[in-house]
């Protein structure tokens, strides 16, 4: 008995865009939400509890701009990919799960500065998220180019 395939659904981009920017714009709304007033006590300055923060502020920063960075790639890559798969739909949607955890990485960072180099180094070699290195560029359906021209 001879097995048949079902035909793959071939998709416009536009809603993987959709989804992606939704993410991004919650995730790096999220990350201010770390940043909390100091608890001071009466007749204390203001300048040195703000000063105090200064792990949790660089925390965001850092965050924000790798988030930044996550989204332009994201945006250059769909630039060239001019059609979706299954396949594609659940890379992207493994690679927003990866970014949806920043805002808690940013929160361990931001609490615990001491231990940030050691969680960069174990994350650097555990933690790869997928993109072009990873074929995401590549056709990923038997026979179809999802990639495009811009």
């Amino acid at each position: 008995m001879e097995h048949h395939r079902a035909p793959v659904q071939v998709l416009e981009t536009g809603r993987v865009e959709n989804l992606a920017d939704g993410v991004f714009s919650i995730v790096m709304t999220l990350l201010v939400f770390e940043l909390n007033l100091p608890s001071m006590e009466s007749g204390t300055s203001l300048a040195p509890a703000l000063l105090s923060l200064w792990p949790k502020f660089l925390a965001f920063a850092i965050s924000f701009a790798l988030l930044g960075i996550y989204w332009l790639g994201h945006r250059s890559q769909l630039n060239y990919i001019k059609r979706a798969d299954h396949v594609s739909h659940w890379l992207n949607i493994l690679f927003l799960a990866c970014v949806s955890l920043v805002p808690f990485s940013t929160k361990v960072l931001g609490r615990f500065p001491q231990a940030g180099h050691q969680l960069q180094v174990e994350m650097e070699q555990n933690l790869d998220l997928p993109g072009p290195a990873h074929g995401l560029d590549q056709p990923l359906i038997g026979g179809t180019a999802l990639v495009g021209h811009a």
